[in-house]
């Protein structure tokens, strides 16, 4: 046999047998970590709240009015929401008085008598309750209420 096929055999023999090794597998290894956020409480009066209008004044039984308070909280926040306001003016001397309520029963709702809200459905949801308000003969009668439209801004203050 010629050293050269001898060779080749050779070199075959060790070829295949480098093939017939076993391969080694790869070491593996496991773990964990947390992935947090903090959502905070957030609450906002939302665009869709409606303005009251009390309409022509009747002088001898006053008059009722409603408005719907709109409002965006993150889920589970019940806010408390307090209306400020004085009276409403007719851009002149005039002055009208007039009172907001949290319900048909006649509890006062101002900056200093607040509502708790019902608990929020979520921050993308738009919750809502009523405002009542009333002008009283007494108010629309007394002295001072000139003739003319009368107009107030409400603050509502919202507290989470």
């Amino acid at each position: 046999m010629s050293s050269r096929v001898l060779r080749n055999a050779l070199l075959s023999t060790a070829l295949l047998g480098c093939l017939a090794l076993p391969v080694a597998n790869a070491a593996t290894s496991t773990g964990t970590f947390f992935v947090r956020a903090l959502v905070e409480p957030a609450c906002e009066v939302d665009v869709s709240t409606t303005d009251m209008n009390f309409n022509t004044i009747d002088l001898v039984n006053g008059n009722t009015a409603t408005s719907t308070l709109a409002y965006r909280c993150t889920s589970g926040t019940a806010p408390e929401a307090a209306l400020t306001y004085d009276f409403m003016t007719n851009g002149g001397t005039g002055v009208l008085n007039y009172t907001l309520y949290q319900d048909t029963t006649g509890t006062v709702w101002d900056d200093t008598s607040t509502q708790t809200l019902p608990t929020a459905t979520g921050f993308n949801s738009v919750d809502t309750v009523t405002v009542y308000g009333e002008v009283t003969s007494a108010e629309a009668t007394a002295d001072g209420v000139e003739n003319g439209v009368y107009v107030d801004e409400v603050t509502v203050t919202l507290t989470f």
